[in-house]
């Protein structure tokens, strides 16, 4: 996990028990992957970073030159972040898809501030809100983006409802500073039966430790075969399409 000091207690973040897991269980193989509204950036922090490319954008100059320390402090080479408009971004990747080569699996993941009018508190706590038509041109410039994968959170609502009516969509528990919410993540491709990091796999913790001692198990139990014994189950495994 990366670790950003400063962004610990970021309003709205991602970073509960269940929360990240459950996103990250959602996110299918890419090789880059883009945040347009980070923030504190959870899901970036906890998921297995993409081997091209992880692009990170926020307007908050607080957030780019925390997550620019962290960045330069760890050395990460394949880490860029930038502070802008994330939908002025989506909107000219969608217009001038030439940033990045055309066999690149592209995952998008959308964090926005959500409609004042969901959440159990309804001040503004962000910098930079964003109200209603803004949604509204956030949803309109995703919808037609087929082309990448894509996947955004928020409290259910029926604008979102309406705009992302055919895409794929489940609802989960998380834990915010207020108390127990519901979050839904809305998906432009369907489940996911390949992931880009396996390591929260499960609904709950004693889940994902049941599946952990399960793999451990089985791979000691194949490191231990003769080596021929070992090759020959694996490649049954590939002839049979298993992985």
């Amino acid at each position: 996990m990366i670790w950003v000091k400063g962004l610990e207690t970021y309003f709205g973040g991602k970073g509960g028990s269940g929360t990240y897991q459950t996103i990250i269980n959602h996110i299918p193989p890419h090789q880059i992957y883009i945040e347009p509204f980070l923030g504190s950036g959870a899901i970036m922090r906890h998921k297995l970073p993409a081997t091209l490319l992880n692009r990170g954008i926020d307007l908050d100059p607080k957030v780019g030159y925390l997550w620019n320390q962290a960045v330069k402090e760890k050395q990460l080479t394949t880490f860029e972040i930038t502070c802008g408009d994330g939908i002025e971004f989506l909107r000219q990747l969608k217009a001038y898809n030439i940033f990045y080569p055309s066999w690149t699996k592209i995952f998008i993941y959308l964090d926005p501030p959500y409609l004042v009018e969901t959440r159990s508190d309804p001040r503004e706590r962000y910098l930079f809100e964003l109200n209603r038509s803004g949604h509204e041109d956030l949803l309109n410039v995703i919808y037609s983006m087929d082309c990448f994968m894509i996947a955004i959170s928020c409290y259910q609502n029926d604008l979102y409802q309406e705009h992302l009516k055919n895409w794929n969509c489940i609802q989960f528990k998380s834990q915010t500073r207020r108390g127990p919410a519901t979050e839904t993540l809305y998906m432009n491709y369907p489940p996911p039966e390949t992931l880009h990091d396996y390591r929260y796999l499960g609904v709950n913790f004693r889940e994902r430790e049941r599946i952990r001692n399960k793999i451990k198990r089985h791979t000691n139990r194949l490191q231990n075969l003769p080596v021929l014994e070992r090759n020959a189950i694996l490649n049954a495994f590939r002839s049979n399409n298993l992985f």
